[in-house]
């Protein structure tokens, strides 16, 4: 029997060996080195498997690209549009709005006095010019509708007051009211009598000559890239005008007669006009500088509110709070304290930025300012900045105010007049003049170049209001917060119920 049981082990054993045989043998066969080797289906299965449970996984995108993702998107893409067409648009074109600007003409000419000239040169003048004065003649060409001067620029005429000067026209110029001004001096035509003989002395010598000559008159540190498109401008349409007044004067009826009169040189140099720049801008750096020193300072406050509102509240909360039965710090004083801390950041950066200017060469002051005044002013700039953005960070919480907070500087900035007047950029960008960066851009300008002095107290005041309004709503809405924070810490030490009230209001503030 045991045999028997033997031989029947001795079977299994061999069937099983040689079933394992016809399976490896159907298996898939690859050679290396010359050397078979067999691979288990049942293991390649298991990877085919593993694989394609594995292959959904690898297309992630999908998976993250979710309503948020499509949020996100839209704000992003709505800031990005807002950049490019605000930076784009407050420069594009602003040629096209040069005819914009206000040219005054000031005709203060006398005329001409033929009481030393001879009468036969006289008779010959007075028949040329129509017996008319040359300040009126070049007064009319410009203000003509059709010649092509007058839809340069908007031009209007200053009419003559009694007891003005030039320094009267000047002050106008110096107080803004006017782009610039073609000052027609009183001698205006009677320097063309100085090339004619006189009966006393008979023909003119070289000395006695003078240039037929008006004057344009501007304020290059109102804005230095606005005044290089005027000028260009003023060049291009003068030079013409005055070389055809010219021509009608020399190329006449007279001319032969002319000839043997007057002085030669006549026909060589008649007339012409000369530039006055006020407050001419020396260091074109300078100017660049009078509007990003508080884009720079702006970055700066918007450093400053965020982490004195992100790293310090959990410690000034705390101030007074585990001694709750008796208050050693109000919450007046602590809401205090905190706005004192950001007003010693603004001073340090205020000091960085102020600090670089000085030192450079070549660096403007005008007479009125010191550069003590500078700083005054660069910092009240700082504080506006630093409280308009603690509202903004109250209103759309501390990590949520940040790009809001870059919209609007590149709001601020491109319509502050900066970079591009406002007369010649598109009407929207007068939306400038409500905040206080167009001030500080002025005011910096004032002081520096001395251009526009008369507005600078109009600069302090802005300035002043946008510290003191925004400075005493947050200061008012920050010690409420406090309070009512205070208090819940308060309720839980002692284990007091919270009202949902007060729950409610303590999550809509955090």
């Amino acid at each position: 029997m045991s045999s028997l049981k033997n031989g029947i082990d001795a079977m299994e054993e061999t069937g099983s060996s040689l079933s394992h045989q016809s399976i490896s043998f159907t298996a898939p066969v690859t050679q290396q080195n010359e050397e078979v080797v067999y691979e288990d289906p049942s293991e390649k299965n298991f990877k085919d498997k593993r694989y394609h449970e594995s292959y959904p996984q690898l297309l992630v995108f999908p998976r993250i690209f979710t309503k948020s993702a499509w949020k996100l998107l839209i704000a992003t893409s709505v800031i990005v549009v807002c950049f490019i067409w605000l930076y784009v648009g407050s420069v594009w074109s602003p040629n096209a709005r040069v005819h914009n600007i206000k040219i005054y003409i000031y005709n203060d000419d006398d005329g001409f006095n033929y009481s030393q000239t001879t009468v036969e040169v006289a008779q010959q003048i007075q028949a040329i010019t129509n017996n008319t004065s040359l300040g009126t003649i070049l007064q009319n060409s410009i203000m003509n509708p059709e010649s092509s001067i007058n839809h340069a620029f908007r031009w209007n005429v200053l009419e003559p007051v009694p007891g003005w000067t030039r320094d009267s026209v000047v002050d106008k110029v110096e107080k803004g009211h006017m782009w610039g001004v073609i000052y027609i001096p009183s001698n205006f035509s009677q320097n063309l009598l100085t090339f004619a003989p006189t009966i006393a002395t008979g023909p003119a010598t070289n000395a006695e000559l003078k240039l037929v000559s008006a004057e344009y008159i501007y304020d290059q540190g109102r804005h230095y890239a606005a005044h290089s498109l005027i000028e260009k401008n003023i060049r291009g349409s003068l030079n013409p005008l005055f070389k055809n007044i010219e021509k009608q004067i020399l190329n006449s009826q007279y001319t032969q007669s002319l000839l043997q009169e007057m002085n030669p040189n006549l026909w060589i140099n008649l007339m012409g006009w000369t530039e006055t720049v006020l407050h001419p801008v020396i260091t074109y750096g300078q100017n660049l500088a009078s509007y990003l020193v508080f884009v720079v300072l702006f970055i700066g406050s918007t450093l400053t509110v965020y982490t004195t509102c992100k790293f310090l509240p959990t410690t000034i909360e705390s101030i007074g709070v585990l001694d709750f039965m008796s208050e050693k710090y109000p919450a007046l004083q602590i809401v205090l304290a905190r706005s004192m801390l950001a007003m010693v950041f603004s001073i340090v950066h205020t000091t960085l930025i102020w600090m670089v200017p000085q030192v450079l060469n070549g660096h403007q002051m005008d007479s009125h300012y010191s550069p003590g005044k500078c700083f005054a002013f660069t910092w009240m700039m700082g504080l506006a900045f630093i409280f308009m953005l603690f509202m903004m960070a109250r209103i759309l919480t501390v990590d949520g105010f940040q790009a809001p907070a870059t919209v609007f500087l590149i709001l601020m900035f491109t319509s502050s007049g900066g970079i591009m007047d406002q007369a010649l950029q598109p009407g929207f960008f007068r939306i400038g003049q409500a905040f206080p960066f167009f001030y500080g851009v002025r005011g910096m300008r004032t002081i520096w170049f001395g251009s526009l002095r008369n507005k600078m107290w109009i600069n302090w005041v802005v300035i002043s209001a946008w510290i003191l309004i925004p400075g005493i709503i947050i200061i008012i809405v920050a010690r409420s917060d406090l309070q009512l924070r205070r208090e819940i810490l308060r309720r839980e030490a002692r284990g007091e119920p919270i009202p949902e009230k007060k729950k409610f209001f303590s999550r809509l503030k955090k």
